[in-house]
């Protein structure tokens, strides 16, 4: 059994469809998204219904959790905090109840295997677990929770970790990278064999750049998608 795992989309719906397209044409059914569906770029409403037309299953990150929760709007920077303004007024009903529905954390059993999907760590959305992170720490949550694989998102760093007889996944990012490659990214698991692989995905950033820019957002959202950084 293979699942392919999605994070940080970030409204950059054009990065997402191409990832989609990837997917289709390895024929996997199964998609988990780690979270931040919106924030940054300028495409959220569409995000959101490819998600849904693809039955998606995800949970929610920071953004989504501080689009709900003002009071977390102090821990992002001046232009993250403006594109999330932004997004308050641009998200359409359907999507504003889409995320409110979003939990944060899923565990699912598939193939003998208990995978979590979470956004930041197992304890909090908005923790950073890097790749430099330590096994010892690793195996602490996967003991902790009794799980075999742990996949989470939100440093746009793609990594896999294996620890023991177990994973550790963060499938880098959709919509904005920060490795220093601008393609898109996902991850590819497989259950069967218990390995993983991280997938890079050319997309049209002009498209999007130019998007971002002609609604208003942050042009630092446009520019660093050329960088990957």
């Amino acid at each position: 059994m293979k699942i392919a795992i999605i994070s940080d989309i970030h409204s950059n719906a054009i990065a997402l469809k191409e990832i989609l397209n990837e997917i289709e044409k390895r024929k996997i059914k199964q998609i988990y998204c780690c979270g931040d569906i919106i924030g940054y770029a300028s495409m959220p409403n569409e995000c959101i219904k490819e998600l849904v037309k693809h039955n998606i299953k995800s949970i929610y990150g920071n953004h989504e959790y501080a689009l709900l929760h003002n009071e977390a709007l102090s821990w992002f920077n001046y232009n993250a905090i403006k594109a999330l303004l932004w997004h308050k007024e641009n998200l359409k009903r359907f999507a504003w109840e889409w995320i409110k529905r979003l939990k944060e954390r899923r565990i699912i059993k598939a193939s003998g295997k208990k995978i979590m999907f979470v956004h930041g760590s197992p304890d909090d959305c908005f923790e950073y677990v890097w790749p430099s992170t330590s096994d010892e720490i690793f195996e602490y949550w996967l003991n902790k929770y009794n799980i075999d694989v742990l996949v989470l998102g939100h440093t746009h760093l793609p990594f896999i970790r294996k620890i023991k007889n177990k994973l550790v996944i963060n499938p880098g990012s959709v919509g904005q990278p920060r490795d220093g490659n601008n393609k898109a990214s996902f991850a590819l698991l497989d259950l069967k064999n218990m390995n993983a692989k991280i997938i890079r995905v050319s997309y049209d950033i002009d498209a999007i750049a130019q998007d971002i820019k002609a609604k208003g957002l942050p042009h630092i959202f446009a520019d660093r998608l050329y960088l990957g950084k």
